[in-house]
This record gives structure tokens, C-alpha cells and sequence, in this order.
């Protein structure tokens, strides 16, 4: 694939393209990671319930995990043709990184 059509690919999958002291990126927001955590919330912004991929989880690993996204930088590096992203901590979503990072690779391969 054509690094223009990458690009393009790369940016209908809610990239952000940043371009600065010379580098050339596209940034995707991490708790796209997330998509398969789905959480009910109180008035007051708190976690009443929550499930990851249908499943019921804690409050506290549904806050933990959107606290993990919130830390995590991933990125497409358009002039070496890589991935990148720093690692959170949190095992589980640093395996729902790697494979949502897989996701975006195979979109452009």
C-alpha cells in the first residue's frame, strides 16, 4: 500500500495526523483499545456497572482499564512505517493495545 493511501486508510480509522519538528505521525486515541468495555454510570460520573466483551467485571478493573487508556500514546510513525505505543502497567489493556495496534497494521497491509 501506498504511504498516501496508509495515510488515508489510517485517518478513516480516527487517526490524527501530526505533523512537527520533523516528524510525521498519526495519532489514534487509546480507548479506542476499549472497545469492548461497556460501563452504566451513577449522576455523579461514578462506574455503576460494567462488562468487557459481554462479561461483567468490577467497577474498580472497568477504572483501572479507562485509567490505563489515558496514560497509553499509540501512534503510526509514517516515515519508518511503524507502530508505537508505551505500555500502561495494566496487563489486561496492554493486551487490548497489542491487539487493537494488530487491527490497525492489518488495515493497511
Amino acid at each position: 500500500m501506498e504511504k498516501q493511501e496508509i495515510i488515508k486508510t489510517l485517518e478513516a480509522k480516527n487517526g490524527n495526523r501530526w505533523t512537527k519538528y520533523g516528524k510525521d505521525r498519526i495519532y489514534f486515541d487509546a480507548r479506542n483499545a476499549l472497545s469492548g468495555l461497556e460501563t452504566d454510570r451513577y449522576n455523579t460520573g461514578n462506574i455503576s456497572s460494567a462488562t468487557l466483551n459481554g462479561e461483567s467485571i468490577s467497577n474498580s478493573e472497568a477504572k483501572r482499564l479507562i485509567t490505563a487508556a489515558l496514560d497509553v500514546k499509540i501512534y503510526y510513525d509514517i516515515d519508518t512505517d511503524k507502530f508505537n505505543w508505551n505500555n500502561s502497567g495494566n496487563e489486561k489493556f496492554d493486551a487490548m493495545s497489542r491487539q487493537y495496534v494488530e487491527e490497525l497494521r492489518k488495515s493497511i497491509s
